[in-house]
């Protein structure tokens, strides 16, 4: 019979009571306290009292008259913690028994009820780091099958379950991580960035996040668990061609025969399990490259949302939002615009005192006179060099990738181009180079689609080599 079957029908009253979080609680303290046990397999009734009156003095619970309490037997009606732990029993999730030596009543936990305290354990205590505990794991078991003597193929089979665990952690990491960001960016003041912050710092995401980008944690057992599953097919082959020899000078129907057939067979199936493993570990290594890409894509909105703030203040405070908000609104937008355009374009504050005046007392009244308006300066060429973006990568690197881009000796930008920020960034220098006539290319072509990837799009252009160059 499955568990599942054996669940009571009132089981589940512990989730529709107003003391659901004290019932798990008593019931995780009751379970510590039965492990802790030497000379007894269960709690009598009188330690399960003192445990959960413990609880109850620790959390200042002081149980009202409910109805969960009104109903069954005359036991409900006994004050305190009688009564919550008849109802653990009434509802299945603890096993009452009585012991004719002792003349008392035993607690205990029923297999589906332990089920369900697991879980409770987990989701009561902080959340263990399982980054590294993973990682480190899978390189254990991968070990521990290499140094078996029986070669037992549930091994690998933990090893496998594992690495998609992690996966699952990856993925789920990278959720996180996204609304975390769109949470940091919604905030509207810098007080709610700030409790943003605190509460990442206090979440055990982040610390998992610190714990698997190290060195030592990820790519050191990345590394490691290549190596050993190389020594474990290595093993294994030659394991089975050994036995392959030995198989041809037994007889065919023979014990030991069979038995170097079904080592065979599970020598094969480990190898498998291992390839899967392997390629598990592959899609790891993807999906952990693109959380560190994301990571800079969803701080890099965050940072310019916090500087936004940091420049031009609250949204609340600012006229200025409110003003653009009501200009969108109103069906005279155009009109309001042309008055207000012309109004900046004829007119001047007047100033009294200045920034580097002195102060001095007014005698006259000066007349009202329009400035002329000033014309924006052409901008001076010395200036472009602050906008010129600095080169972070060396001319080697650049000519590298275009030369992995290149085809038939021209430089073409496709899909496939860009496969990280990396190569977004040489792809502005190339561009930057090109359209100034630097580096011996000139842009032959390009292409009205932009193609978008990690936040940015760019636009599909080929360049040539310039008649006129050396190279």
């Amino acid at each position: 019979m499955r568990l599942k079957d054996r669940i009571p029908g009132d089981f589940y009253k512990l989730f529709a009571s107003k003391y659901r979080d004290n019932y798990i609680c008593f019931l995780l303290a009751i379970y510590e306290e039965t492990t802790r046990l030497y000379s007894a397999l269960c709690l009598t009734e009188a330690e399960c009292r003192a445990v959960i009156d413990e609880c109850m003095e620790a959390e200042g619970l002081i149980p009202s008259e409910d109805e969960e309490f009104e109903e069954g037997d005359s036991l409900v009606y006994s004050p305190g913690s009688t009564r919550f732990l008849y109802n653990l029993a009434q509802w299945g999730w603890l096993k009452r028994d009585f012991d004719e030596r002792t003349n008392s009543y035993f607690y205990s936990f029923p297999g589906y009820s332990l089920t369900y305290l697991e879980t409770f354990r987990k989701l009561w205590s902080e959340e263990e780091d399982l980054s590294h505990e993973s990682i480190r794991s899978v390189y254990s078991l991968l070990h521990t099958y290499l140094t078996d003597r029986e070669k037992d193929v549930e091994i690998l089979a933990d090893a496998l379950n594992a690495s998609k665990r992690l996966l699952q952690l990856l993925s789920n990491m990278q959720d996180g991580m996204r609304s975390y960001f769109d949470e940091l960016s919604r905030q509207k003041d810098i007080r709610g960035i700030q409790e943003v912050l605190v509460d990442e710092i206090n979440n055990t995401d982040s610390r998992k996040y610190a714990l698997l980008t190290s060195t030592d944690s990820f790519y050191r057992y990345k590394e490691a668990v290549k190596e050993i599953v190389q020594e474990i097919l290595e093993d294994n082959e030659a394991r089975r061609e050994r036995m392959e020899r030995e198989l041809t000078a037994l007889q065919p129907e023979s014990a030991q025969a069979l038995r170097r057939r079904k080592n065979i067979d599970r020598s094969r199936e480990a190898d498998s399990l291992v390839y899967e493993t392997l390629r598990e570990f592959d899609f790891i290594e993807v999906k952990y490259n693109r959380l560190i890409e994301q990571k800079a894509v969803f701080a890099a909105r965050a940072n310019a949302r916090i500087r936004y703030l940091l420049r031009e203040g609250e949204e609340e405070d600012d006229n200025l939002m409110a003003f653009i908000g009501v200009l969108r609104r109103s069906p005279d937008q155009e009109e309001i615009l042309a008055k207000l355009r012309e109004s900046y374009a004829l007119t001047a504050l007047s100033r009294v005192v200045g920034e580097n005046s002195f102060y001095a007392r007014r005698d006259e009244k000066r007349a009202f006179e329009p400035a002329p308006p000033e014309l924006p300066a052409a901008p001076d060429s010395s200036d472009l060099t602050d906008f010129v973006v600095r080169p972070e990568y060396t001319q080697k690197e650049i000519d590298a990738f275009i030369l992995k881009n290149s085809r038939g000796g021209a430089f073409s930008v496709t899909e496939d181009t860009v496969s990280g920020v990396a190569d977004l960034e040489k792809l502005l220098f190339v561009w930057r180079d090109a359209a100034a006539g630097d580096g011996g290319m000139r842009i032959t072509g390009t292409d009205s689609d932009p193609i978008r990837k990690f936040g940015c799009k760019y636009t599909k252009f080929t360049m040539e080599k310039s008649e006129n160059s050396d190279d």
